[in-house]
């Protein structure tokens, strides 16, 4: 039968353990002093850094649209939207899909030819 009490491993034991533990934890833990703050020399600033105003607001600002556009819906031969789960539709999208892989291939392999030398 296996006991739950304490284990001994090299004069070591569960409590030591934990122990050590919990210290780190609590160093981890405590925030850096002023102290701790190292300010680079002033030949390895970087003067070219520009502060951001403060009368600007970086949440506020207009982000750009990055949703995909989505793709026109397939249709049957009755000019109705196809069912995700209708064969014909499947076969559109896969048929979609491989024109554009190709597309890509092709521009991909333009845009690498253009910079051999």
């Amino acid at each position: 039968m296996v006991g739950f009490g304490p284990v001994q491993l090299d004069g070591i034991n569960e409590q030591a353990i934990v122990e050590f533990y919990v210290q780190r934890r609590l160093q981890q833990s405590a925030q850096p002093s002023t102290e701790d703050h190292v300010k680079a020399p002033p030949d390895l600033i970087d003067d070219d850094v520009t502060k951001p105003d403060p009368n600007e607001n970086p949440v506020n600002s207009p982000q750009p649209d990055i949703r995909k556009k989505s793709p026109e819906p397939i249709l049957d031969e009755h000019n109705r939207p196809l069912s995700v789960s209708d064969p014909s539709y499947i076969q559109a999208v896969r048929e979609r899909n491989l024109a554009q892989q190709r597309k890509n291939q092709v521009n991909h392999e333009r845009s690498h030819s253009s910079s051999l030398p």
